[in-house]
């Protein structure tokens, strides 16, 4: 399999489009992010986030169009196979395991960064170099006195932070974050914030957010999308002053 192009941008949308029946939900797309950014996209409800997220990591095939991660076609691939090429996400809703700990989320998610495949007869606490990975991520996150505790027990912003943990502890370059403060409090929200930018440096974001002093704190460039169409991508500064994503959206924030 060749390597991929590490000229390339990150992540590249031609004419992505995206049909359930006779129902459109994104309307030819094209987009390039830059490596090493942070791109927010933003939207009303219903304007095509989360399918735009689905649509590039494989949950669902593309009705039309293509997608690039790092030189590489990949729309049609599987989920997993898109993972292995470098691109992860995280979703609305918490995806955690009940039965697992703290530490043996980040241990999972390390194994085949680290080169680890399926062997059923090797034991997790015999791979002591995932273990010193799993170590170095619970301190990273602030979990070290979680580590033996399972995933349900703790508190939402820390699940949250978990989950961001278990996104990047595989070596994704690509970073899908759908919503990542939702339901956090203003304090919680500022922790988070701060740590997501100490854990993703020198990675590529996308970032689905509604709350948007956290878009206009983290975003390098700012995508919006009304109705399946992206309408601007620019700077937060452009966006704010876009009347076209006043009218659309932002309306009294943008001048907050």
């Amino acid at each position: 399999m060749a390597r991929p192009d590490a000229s390339a941008p990150a992540l590249v949308l031609k004419g992505l489009c995206q049909r359930f029946g006779a129902t459109e939900v994104l309307r030819g797309l094209n987009l390039s992010v830059h490596s090493g950014e942070c791109l927010a996209v933003i939207g009303p409800n219903g304007a095509g986030k989360s399918t735009l997220f689905n649509a590039i990591s494989g949950r669902y095939p593309p009705s039309a169009g293509e997608v690039w991660l790092r030189g590489r076609r990949v729309d049609g691939w599987a989920p997993h196979r898109i993972r292995r090429q470098g691109l992860a996400r995280s979703f609305q809703v918490t995806q955690l395991f009940k039965r697992l700990t703290v530490r043996d989320h980040l241990r999972c998610a390390l194994l085949w960064g680290m080169g680890h495949r399926y062997t059923f007869w090797r034991l997790l606490n015999s791979l002591h170099d995932v273990g010193q990975g799993a170590e170095q991520w619970l301190q990273r996150l602030g979990l070290s006195d979680k580590a033996d505790a399972l995933a349900t027990e703790l508190t939402y912003a820390e699940q949250r932070a978990l989950e961001l943990g278990v996104t990047l502890a595989g070596g994704a370059e690509v970073v899908l974050l759908d919503e990542p403060t939702a339901g956090m409090s203003q304090s919680e929200t500022r922790r988070f914030v701060a740590l997501m930018r100490e854990v993703t440096q020198g990675r590529t974001l996308v970032v689905v957010e509604h709350d948007m002093g956290v878009v206009f704190e983290l975003a390098d460039r700012i995508a919006v999308l009304v109705q399946g169409e992206l309408i601007a991508c620019d700077t937060p500064a452009a966006v704010r002053a876009n009347a076209r994503v006043r009218a659309a959206y932002l309306g009294s924030l943008a001048d907050a």
